[in-house]
């Protein structure tokens, strides 16, 4: 059976210049589009702003900190009690959206590392990593003619 998957976190953990709070997030994956995840993030007031992002940019956050632009996913970073380094907690990870216009600072989600994998693991077993098609041909998109 295929179709999309789900993952929904009515609880997400922000971190914020504004201040912490907790907010409804999803992530969705449709086989049609396997490259991509999406992530809807609800506020109080209803309002919804969704991100796309590679799946394989969530894939390789969940070991390492990848992503320079709008969207930054990485383990989370914390100091370690008896030393006082900052050491990558290895159950949390970070989905960091930076504000392109600057204008509303940058909102940091916390998601565990355990529940991210389960929702990949869910698309990889329709799509797996590596045989992703594009809904068109890439090499005939520029040909005379193509509107």
């Amino acid at each position: 059976m295929t179709g999309h998957v789900e993952a929904r976190f009515p609880r997400t953990p922000t971190l914020h210049a504004n201040g912490n709070s907790l907010i409804h997030t999803l992530l969705t994956w449709h086989p049609d589009d396997a490259h991509a995840v999406r992530l809807t993030c609800r506020n109080t007031d209803g309002q919804a702003v969704t991100w796309w992002f590679d799946r394989q940019m969530l894939t390789d956050g969940l070991t390492a900190h990848v992503g320079e632009g709008d969207i930054g996913i990485g383990p989370v970073l914390a100091e370690d009690p008896d030393t006082g380094d900052v050491i990558e907690d290895p159950h949390h990870i970070e989905i960091l959206l930076r504000d392109p216009a600057g204008i509303g600072g940058n909102l940091s989600l916390i998601y565990q590392k355990r529940a991210l994998h389960t929702f990949l693991n869910r698309t990889w077993q329709q799509v797996a990593a590596g045989a992703e098609q594009y809904p068109f041909n890439p090499a005939t998109l520029f040909e005379k003619g193509t509107a």
